[in-house]
């Protein structure tokens, strides 16, 4: 993806790579982060922080989810299950399909705005970024969630809107760099 660039600006962005003990009360519901996974945590706490910094109206952007290896950690447990007792959990299942996080907060946050989950091997950042840039061009923002488990969890969260082209990042490192020098206020 070396050179590729699309018109895109960074407004806002958050960035976690350590696995929250508990989410910022008052943003979604105390019962979701129950339910969910490290990825799901680190990408909710990414999201809960820019809501505390932008305000509620960002949950109701479009969203683009991108994220490489989804619920690998979640899938891998489930195939566990399956080899020791013949069968998996269906609650389990339906948590570890790759847009479960974007589901959830989706419905945690009652967006119903177009909702968009890739995996593109080692461009899934940059391609998010391309997805979120296009939905831009309608006129509107649009919160880009990032998040992989593999081979460390870590997420991103940023709100994209119109602007100049840049060159799409290969890496959350080369995304923060990008935000520090050139989007940050």
């Amino acid at each position: 993806m070396a050179g590729i660039s699309a018109p895109y600006r960074i407004k806002a962005a958050d960035f976690c790579d350590e696995v929250p003990v508990s989410i910022p009360r008052g943003v979604f519901p105390n019962a979701l982060p129950r339910r969910m996974s490290k990825l799901s945590k680190l990408c909710l706490l990414c999201v809960s922080r820019l809501v505390q910094e932008q305000g509620k109206e960002i949950l109701q952007l479009p969203l683009v989810y991108a994220s490489r290896h989804g619920e690998l950690d979640r899938t891998h447990s489930l195939f566990e299950e399956w080899r020791d007792y013949g069968e998996m959990s269906p609650a389990g299942f339906s948590l570890s399909v790759h847009n479960a996080t974007a589901s959830l907060l989706g419905l945690a946050s009652h967006n119903q705005n177009n909702s968009t989950t890739l995996a593109a091997g080692a461009d899934t950042l940059a391609m998010g970024i391309l997805e979120a840039a296009m939905i831009c061009r309608s006129g509107t923002d649009c919160l880009l969630l990032y998040g992989d488990c593999y081979p460390e969890p870590t997420a991103a969260a940023l709100i994209v809107e119109q602007g100049e082209p840049h060159t799409l990042p290969e890496t959350l490192a080369e995304i923060q760099a990008q935000w520090t020098k050139n989007f940050h206020p």
